[in-house]
């Protein structure tokens, strides 16, 4: 899926998040990572295990000026 940089708030956090083209709210694994202080390299195990088996993750392609810039291991901001 592709989607784009966008501020995801929730409560009183601010977070760089992503706006898929689904019209959903995303937030990358290695924000959340960041946020609960989990190593980077098994941020993706751990929040699969935090969030339950059935959690899933997206993976988002951001465009910029319509080239592909990285893609993210996402959770949508309802599961986050």
């Amino acid at each position: 899926m592709k989607g784009e940089f966008a501020l995801v708030v929730i409560g009183s956090i601010t977070v760089k998040g992503l706006l898929g083209k689904d019209g959903n709210y995303y937030v990358p694994v290695s924000n959340v990572a960041t946020l609960f202080q989990l190593p980077q390299n098994n941020a993706a195990r751990d929040l699969k295990a935090i969030l339950g088996e059935g959690s899933s993750f997206a993976k988002i392609a951001l465009t910029e000026d319509g080239n592909n810039r990285s893609e993210n291991t996402c959770i949508s901001i309802t599961q986050f």
